[in-house]
């Protein structure tokens, strides 16, 4: 397989390879999963829902490709670890199927960062308990998909009894006002627009990862803390170019990240 990240004039990172070799698949994959979550669309809508699906899936992979790269080239020395959110980052929880179903762009991406940069390791970490994830890894459905490139090593939960729960408000407060994980791993020194308690858990379990000196994460979620690590440490999925009007079409489809 030929190198898919290539350096365009503008030093962008960024190879439509991926996306040229998959889309027909990529597509075959989402309108079952669309048509079986939105019902009620007609023939022009679930198009159009078709294609914002789509659409959301090439923004993915572009983040990716480039986001992996750039991490790589700024930590050359260190080893390498992408941690995958689950839910609404990487997949989505089908009701029906009682399954996760994997969004189509995750597994192309995976099995080229896997040729492209052989000793980089992959994990999770998830608001899913971590129990619950060395099961579902293993089991045909739901994450199985992706069993052989996650390192189980390296699965991380915020809830459960080993999550790192914050006691209380005033705890919270000083740990993000004072931990050097914050400090040194934050965009800048501010209040930042988080979402919910769940960023700041996730940025304490990078902290107890992180104690590791040589080894350096990517963080991959839609949880807001992802928008504000540095550049080549998160990539934010929780927003994509396309208007909230038209993300309605897909609110309930499988890939409508």
């Amino acid at each position: 397989m030929s190198e898919f990240i290539k350096e365009n004039e503008n030093s962008q990172l960024v190879d439509n390879e991926i996306w040229i070799n998959n889309k027909e698949s990529f597509e075959e994959y989402l309108i079952p999963n669309i048509k079986e979550c939105n019902a009620d669309l007609d023939t022009d809508e679930l198009k159009e829902a078709i294609q914002k699906s789509l659409e959301k899936e090439k923004i993915f992979i572009d983040k990716m490709v480039s986001g992996v790269d750039r991490f790589i080239k700024i930590n050359p020395q260190n080893k390498h670890l992408v941690l995958f959110d689950v839910d609404e980052t990487i997949g989505t929880y089908n009701m029906v199927k009682k399954a996760t179903i994997i969004r189509p762009a995750l597994i192309p991406l995976l099995e080229s960062f896997c040729n492209i940069y052989p000793k980089l390791q992959f994990g999770l970490i998830s608001t899913r308990g971590k129990e619950a994830m060395q099961k579902q890894l293993s089991e045909e459905g739901d994450l199985s998909s992706i069993g052989k490139f996650i390192n189980k090593k390296y699965l991380y939960s915020t809830e459960g009894v080993n999550a790192p729960y914050f006691k209380n408000d005033s705890e919270q407060s000083e740990w993000y006002e004072n931990h050097p994980m914050v400090k040194n791993n934050l965009a800048q020194d501010e209040f930042y627009d988080f979402g919910t308690s769940g960023d700041l858990t996730k940025l304490k379990i990078m902290a107890d990862i992180t104690q590791d000196k040589n080894l350096k994460i990517l963080c991959v979620d839609d949880f807001r803390y992802a928008k504000y690590l540095k550049e080549g440490h998160g990539i934010f999925v929780g927003e994509n170019s396309v208007s909230e009007e038209e993300s309605k079409l897909v609110t309930n489809a499988m890939f409508g990240f």
